[in-house]
């Protein structure tokens, strides 16, 4: 069947034929196209038969050539390999609407980490792929170990590409439907700090106002990304409330979106008189470094800067806090389990002095 269809037309009446064609795409839809011919419209029914005659040859000429064009995309989409197919998946998502970026650079370090390093040497053809190749992917990543979450994860590419295959009736079917994931075995657990054990902390940084990322998870809760992304103009110390509507994050670069992980990220958290206080310090102490600095002081936007107003990296507070416990000799937690230890103890906690 013909995946190219046509007629001559005399567009907008100009006395011109026009060829006017459908292409049949892949994936269901048509694509219209049309050229002129330039040949004339006959000013009498002989001249017009002959005029005619000759458009329609054009035509056939033209219908040949994208039914050329068309069998030797189709070939290529069916000979295409697998690495190619999802790079061609991350350039559609790169120009994908709605789309965060952190999202995006998320999805090539999939390929760059997991898929590439794995697939590069063979790079089989998508239609060589069977559900046992990629089976044997998915126990390759649970083997290094990485939990079921992140597998799903990693696949996402992949399983793009072969959805884009089978849309363009490229394969059958797409092999990822058919794997068997990885199921954990041992739940993870997060840890949490003592009520003397978080004290111990706060004390020892309260006079420190560059480790405001801690105080604000061990406080708030707040995540790596909010911590980042944190600035002033969400701080209220009047009336004591942080609001959460920022969040910066990295990749290949530092990103910053002003939107949270999900819409229910979006939070009012009230400031504890304790934090309150070091807050206060942390502000005084940067508006006297952005005196001292004049024009060289970086940033007045976020709550986490260094005295020049170099805004600290994302992963400042994770490497501040696992130094910090090794020197207190406290129990080796993330800087995400403090968002556990802010959830249990922050009722104890706020009836803390200043």
């Amino acid at each position: 069947m013909s995946r190219v269809t046509g007629s001559i037309q005399d567009k907008n009446h100009k006395g011109v034929y026009h060829m006017m064609v459908r292409i049949k795409m892949p994936d269901g839809s048509t694509k219209n196209k049309s050229k002129s011919t330039g040949i004339k419209v006959g000013r009498n029914k002989t001249e017009d038969k002959k005029a005619r005659r000759e458009a329609n040859a054009m035509l056939e000429a033209w219908i040949l050539e994208l039914e050329a064009e068309a069998e030797a995309e189709e070939e290529a989409r069916q000979n295409r390999k697998l690495l190619d197919a999802v790079n061609a998946w991350l350039d559609w998502k790169l120009n994908f609407d709605g789309l965060r970026k952190n999202s995006y650079q998320g999805y090539v370090s999939y390929v760059n980490n997991h898929i590439n390093p794995y697939f590069e040497k063979k790079n089989p053809y998508l239609t060589d792929v069977k559900p046992s190749d990629i089976q044997a992917f998915v126990d390759w990543l649970a083997a290094k170990p990485l939990k079921t979450e992140s597998i799903k994860k990693i696949l996402v590419p992949v399983r793009g590409a072969f959805d884009d295959a089978v849309r363009e009736d490229a394969i059958l079917y797409n092999p990822c439907d058919k794997i068997k994931l990885p199921t954990t075995k041992h739940k993870f657990k997060g840890k949490s700090l003592t009520k003397a054990e978080a004290i111990k902390l706060i004390s020892a940084i309260e006079q420190d106002p560059y480790k405001v990322g801690i105080m604000l998870a061990i406080w708030l809760g707040l995540r790596r990304s909010e911590i980042a992304g944190l600035r002033w103009q969400d701080v209220d110390l009047v009336q004591d409330k942080v609001f959460i509507r920022n969040t910066r994050t990295k990749f290949k670069d530092e990103i910053e979106a002003e939107q949270t992980k999900s819409e229910s990220s979006k939070r009012d958290i009230a400031i504890p008189l304790r934090l309150h206080n070091y807050l206060t310090m942390v502000r005084a102490t940067q508006d006297r470094n952005k005196e001292l600095c004049g024009n060289g002081y970086k940033d007045d936007v976020h709550v986490c800067v260094w005295a020049d107003g170099t805004t600290q990296s994302t992963e400042y507070p994770y490497r501040a806090l696992k130094k910090l416990l090794k020197e207190l000799g406290l129990p080796d937690v993330r800087l995400h389990d403090l968002r556990h230890t802010a959830a249990s103890l922050l009722y104890s906690l706020t009836k803390m002095t200043a």
